[in-house]
């Protein structure tokens, strides 16, 4: 599997160690204070970020996570539905 050269949000939590939300909540922080790279200029949502910059950064930090996040598992009602219709 190759990996593609930029990573959204939620890869840059996952790397980092982070849910969504509270990579969310600490972005500005990181990059004014910790010097995390920011996100590309053209790209205001969804925001992306070059992989290289956020790996430079995390083995900076001593954080070496360069992995991509597991697959998102499907949520909702009916995913629900259907693990009770396979158990029946």
């Amino acid at each position: 599997m190759t990996l593609r050269p930029f990573v959204t949000t939620d890869q840059v939590a996952f790397m980092i160690g982070l849910t969504t939300a509270a990579f969310r909540t600490k972005r500005e922080y990181l990059i004014e204070e910790a010097g995390f790279p920011e996100p590309l200029a053209h790209c205001l949502r969804p925001m992306r970020w070059k992989r290289d910059e956020v790996a430079t950064w995390l083995q900076s930090q001593g954080l070496p996570r360069d992995e991509p996040p597991p697959p998102a598992r499907p949520t909702g009602p009916n995913v629900v539905l259907l693990a009770e219709a396979r158990r029946a």
